[in-house]
């Protein structure tokens, strides 16, 4: 397999984020995901005490599935490997266990020879307290066996798999308002925050009048030029190397598009690392996926998990953002969780640090804005 393009990567990725709105894009998203490997099928499998396993593919075949499927797997050489796996390391099947023997196995005779799945990859990209996720990708016997490349670019696809698997839960319990259609808006930007690819929907928002974000000669900018310090921060967070004392997960910021200072002058940008991103071709250096979403404000809700959650708040700042909101008073707030009020201004002030947020009001009015997502363990 040549190495992918960002726009070809790019688009699979896309694919997985529709698919935590649309759930019958998973299968097209999978197809995609076998393309960009050169594999046969690609598959997203789940397993937990309840329902044993369960799976999406590229290619439906509930025959692969049935009671007679799961009763071999679980017997199997390659089911107990892949319970044993790593968590967030692909991996060959040849790494995994004797492929010889496998493919002697009944397992892999009834259903997996059929299918033209002869070798594969995997990586498990999410262990909950009862459930294990991962990501399946099959060659046949005519194709050749995975390469170190191939293992590096499922290690980057999964990561982007638990983000779109996890916002499709939380869409379940509690839905994002007003961001479906500019969930695909997104961006890759470098550290010095030039842009190296954008999608359409958003070349559509930048051009807008109310856009809190600009490209100006290639370059990421704010239409407020107090609001880029914020912004540069997380950009510069995301593509740091790790041993970089920067080096962060980034974040979400509230960016206004005028001084108005009215909610629906607002958009949130989330900005996050593109995993490893200079092994993909054209990518000279970590990079950042960024996504810009339209603000709306909703009706009063539990904030607490969604502070935490999107804004990388501690719990004990989380627990004081929640009850902020209700409308109490610092001072207020502060007694009922059992703080001292100086101890209650030092957590609002990081708390102001971590949303761009200077005023009480300012952090009440994003938080709703933002909507509540309370985001359930993938249990």
């Amino acid at each position: 397999m040549s190495q992918p393009t960002l726009r070809e990567f790019s688009s699979v990725v896309d694919l997985y984020y529709r698919a935590a709105y649309e759930a019958d894009g998973w299968n097209e998203a999978l197809d995609a995901t076998a393309r960009l490997f050169g594999g046969s099928r690609a598959c997203i499998i789940l397993t937990d005490p309840i329902s044993g396993f369960r799976s999406v593919a590229s290619v439906e075949d509930p025959e692969f599935i049935g009671t007679e499927a799961l009763e071999l797997s679980r017997n199997d050489m390659l089911t107990k490997a892949w319970l044993q796996a790593p968590l967030n390391r692909a991996q060959r099947y040849r790494e995994m266990v004797d492929l010889d023997a496998f493919r002697q196995g009944d397992y892999s005779r009834r259903f997996f020879k059929p299918r033209d799945m002869d070798n594969g990859l995997l990586c498990v990209f999410r262990n909950g307290r009862t459930t294990r996720w991962s990501v399946d990708i099959s060659r046949s016997k005519a194709q050749p066996e995975f390469e170190h490349k191939d293992v590096d670019l499922l290690e980057q696809l999964a990561g982007h798999i638990r983000c779109a698997k996890e916002l499709e839960i939380a869409l379940r319990h509690a839905a994002f308002p007003g961001i479906a259609n500019l969930l695909h808006a997104y961006m890759v930007v470098d550290g010095r925050g030039k842009v190296l690819e954008l999608n359409q929907a958003a070349e559509r928002l930048l051009v807008q009048k109310d856009a809190a974000v600009r490209v100006t000669s290639g370059y990421l900018r704010t239409t407020r030029d107090a609001d880029w310090p914020k912004l540069e921060r997380l950009v510069v967070q995301s593509c740091a190397a790790p041993d970089d004392k920067r080096s962060g997960t980034g974040g979400m910021a509230m960016i206004a598009c005028d001084d108005t200072g009215m909610l629906t002058s607002r958009q949130v940008v989330s900005v996050t690392p593109l995993p490893m991103a200079g092994s993909i071709e054209i990518l000279p250096e970590r990079c950042a996926l960024i996504l810009i979403r339209k603000v709306e404000a909703t009706a009063d809700v539990n904030l607490g998990e969604l502070a935490r959650k999107l804004f990388g708040l501690s719990p004990s700042n989380a627990r004081l953002a929640a009850i902020l909101a209700t409308g109490l008073s610092l001072r207020s707030a502060a007694e009922q969780l059992n703080l001292s009020y100086r101890t209650a201004r030092s957590y609002l002030e990081e708390i102001f640090e971590k949303t761009g947020t200077r005023r009480q009001t300012e952090l009440i009015a994003l938080l709703k804005a933002v909507g509540s997502v309370t985001l359930p363990s993938l249990d």
